[in-house]
């Protein structure tokens, strides 16, 4: 069990390592019991997780992913719709593609500005979590900012960013 933890930490991060020890821990205690066998984990320590700083987005990195989406096509307000949504909301790629819009039907929608949200271009369908993610990324190519859609949560969630003031007050 060392060897494998230690094989682990080698290749992976030391919170999936410590996940990992914490599975096989409750396993092995459930088949001791059941099958009267000894523990090979009690005496394995589990991994040290070390925290890590997560970057939050300065004021200078939104102004730029603003700037980049400056336009008026459809992408550009689409692309700058969606970077707003992510930085006031916190939202999930998967959850912000899965926002439902009908034109005909608005009792079979979730929200009015899905249509501009979730909206291809050239009558391609709505973007996926995964068309939304190389958007954003994109976006932040263009302008210099490393970005994914998962950072906007970390920047949401963050004491220090404007939009965690905004959701307190």
């Amino acid at each position: 069990m060392r060897r494998w933890m230690v094989w682990l930490l080698g290749l992976y991060s030391d919170a999936y390592a410590s996940n990992q020890y914490r599975v096989l821990q409750q396993f092995f205690k459930w088949l001791g019991e059941e099958e009267e066998l000894p523990d090979p984990m009690a005496r394995v320590h589990p991994p040290a997780v070390t925290e890590k700083l997560v970057p939050v987005f300065t004021s200078e990195e939104l102004l730029k992913l603003e700037k980049a989406c400056q336009g008026r096509s459809f992408a550009q307000r689409r692309d700058a719709a969606i970077i707003a949504v992510f930085q006031a909301t916190g939202i999930r790629a998967a959850e912000l593609a899965g926002i439902r819009y009908d034109a005909r039907d608005p009792q079979a929608s979730d929200a009015g500005v899905a249509a501009l949200v979730v909206a291809g271009v050239n009558n391609r369908g709505p973007l996926t979590s995964n068309g939304i993610y190389q958007m954003v990324a994109r976006r932040g190519r263009q302008c210099g900012v490393v970005v994914h859609p998962h950072r906007f949560r970390h920047h949401f969630s963050h004491p220090g960013s404007t939009a965690a003031v905004q959701k307190v007050t």
